[in-house]
């Protein structure tokens, strides 16, 4: 056993290096290889890589780096000793030395004196390595913990030591920042995708049943994932479906859940997995010959009376995934170096502390530096290369699925003629979507043609200013219809607004190139309930 100071050194060196391996697998998001899809997927193929380093590498890789320094700054200490011997002899005499090397006690307040007794210590203090590997484990854990909250891997400039966070300066007389700078805001509030994962050989879905979502950007009152009362699950062909519904609580629900009075949002969310597991639990009891092959969803994800079961762990993920907006970095990698190059300045070689410190003890702190920036820089190559393959998939040019175009029969007329337009009208009147759609919007009930004429004048019919949408016609008379407006006209001209329904990201990059320096003014998240 090892002792420095009453320090148990050999406990101390596993409590830090299990705490970050914790933290590591956490980050990396260890736990969730057996989820299926998206990003999930592709981290899988890296996942056995990246825990054979957390598990087994690291450690030897720290052994490996100290060593290689140990041995390097070795042999340049008995080179350095070597050649203050000959000076001490040569300035004091071949008895400044005796037979084993010991300095003279009358030359020791020399400055070469000095200097050759700074060089022994600092070679008696490589051959230690076990402080070195904790504070290198303290330090790695340190760096990486500052940017992981909640779950999440949040790269904001965070700074210890003087200040909480710093904003980077380039000489700029004045600079715009925000706390997510260079990062890609990705929206996934009541996203619903289905979540699926496996235990033993079955898959696990969470599917919505129902979901009550807010129109144009109103936000109504907190919704929350609720079990249904019954048929919330379903098992066929080692299949499961776990259904939920999203919606608001009842009075009846803050009663049934044991809510109390004025609950924050959290609270809820807490109360309502809980009884969700817990039913979930109860309806496999009355049916034990699913218990038995499903009862790995109850177990503890580490064999921990204090970690959460498998079903409760990717409820949790799930709720989370559909309630939170995340962010991708665009530049991960050399965000972190940027920031491991600052901390290495600023928290392990303060321009400050080397003014006092000896040789050895330079020495040892330049160590530990160089080791934390190699293995730091190993674990930030494992993280950019995920963060760069989330950037590539959303960065990836995405498809335009589907083009329609609304025009009233009046414009029709104007540019198509009269002709054209009494030639589609048939196909016009038996669509029953477009005639349904006049009626709930307009309240016309249009049975005939001449329920689409407005009057009757010298210059012929005044046509109704009833829109007509190509999403109702199949593609044979959109064509058609587009053929006909652009033979005399050009279609750009006179098409008077643009709809997307897309992600805003990608929706301003495909009109970027079409309507660059053409916009005068923008509304960004308009406030649609203000009359603005």
């Amino acid at each position: 056993m090892i002792r420095v100071n009453g320090v148990n050194l050999r406990e101390e060196e596993k409590k830090v290096e299990e705490n970050l391996k914790k933290l590591l697998h956490e980050i990396f998001r260890s736990d969730l290889e057996d989820v299926e899809f998206g990003i999930y997927r592709i981290m899988n193929f890296k996942r056995d890589e990246i825990k054979k380093f957390i598990e087994e590498d690291l450690l030897g890789e720290v052994e490996k780096e100290f060593k290689e320094l140990y041995d390097e700054d070795k042999k340049d200490l008995e080179r350095e000793i070597k050649d203050l011997r000959k000076k001490i002899r040569d300035n004091f005499g071949e008895d400044a030395l005796d037979e084993e090397e010991k300095l003279n006690p009358l030359f020791e307040n020399t400055k070469l004196g000095r200097e050759y007794k700074e060089k022994l210590n600092a070679l008696e203090d490589v051959k230690g390595v076990m402080q070195d590997k904790i504070e290198i484990f303290s330090r790695i854990y340190d760096f990486f913990h500052r940017y992981y909250v909640d779950g999440d891997l949040i790269p904001i400039r965070r700074y210890t030591k003087s200040n909480d966070y710093i904003i980077p300066y380039n000489g700029e007389e004045v600079i715009l920042y925000w706390a997510n700078k260079d990062q890609y805001y990705v929206k996934t509030t009541e996203y619903f995708q289905k979540y699926t994962f496996r235990t033993g050989d079955y898959e696990i879905n969470f599917r919505l049943r129902e979901a009550h979502i807010d129109k144009n950007n109103v936000k109504g009152k907190d919704k929350f994932f609720i079990l249904p009362e019954e048929n919330f699950l379903e098992v066929r062909d080692k299949i499961v479906n776990i259904y939920l519904e999203y919606r608001e609580l009842t009075i009846d629900d803050y009663e049934k859940f044991e809510i109390g009075e004025r609950p924050n949002k959290t609270a809820i969310k807490e109360k309502l997995i809980v009884n969700t597991v817990k039913k979930i639990n109860e309806e496999l009891k009355s049916r034990p010959d699913l218990l038995g092959q499903l009862n790995k969803l109850f177990k503890k994800k580490t064999g921990e009376e204090s970690e959460k079961t498998v079903l409760e762990t990717h409820l949790r993920i799930y709720v989370a995934k559909n309630t939170k907006d995340y962010f991708i970095h665009k530049n991960l990698k050399k965000f972190f170096l940027t920031e491991l190059d600052f901390y290495i300045k600023n928290e392990m070689l303060p321009i400050e502390d080397i003014e006092g410190m000896d040789e050895a003890t330079l020495r040892k702190v330049m160590r530990r530096m160089r080791v934390f920036k190699n293995i730091s820089t190993k674990i930030i190559k494992f993280l950019a290369e995920i963060e760069e393959f989330e950037k590539m998939l959303w960065e990836k040019k995405k498809f335009v699925l589907r083009t329609d175009y609304v025009i009233t029969l009046d414009k029709i007329r104007e540019y198509s003629g009269e002709n054209f337009l009494e030639s589609i009208l048939d196909e016009i009147l038996s669509n029953k979507k477009q005639l349904k759609e006049w009626k709930d919007l307009f309240g016309i009930e249009v049975k005939k043609k001449v329920d689409l004429v407005e009057n009757n004048t010298l210059d012929g019919k005044e046509w109704k200013k009833l829109p007509i949408d190509t999403k109702y016609f199949d593609e044979d008379f959109k064509w058609k219809l587009l053929v006909a407006l652009s033979k005399n006209n050009d279609l750009d001209e006179i098409l008077n607004g643009v709809l997307i329904k897309s992600e805003n990201w990608q929706a301003l990059n495909l009109l970027l190139k079409k309507y660059y320096e053409k916009v005068k003014t923008i509304y960004i998240d308009p406030p649609y309930n203000t009359g603005s």
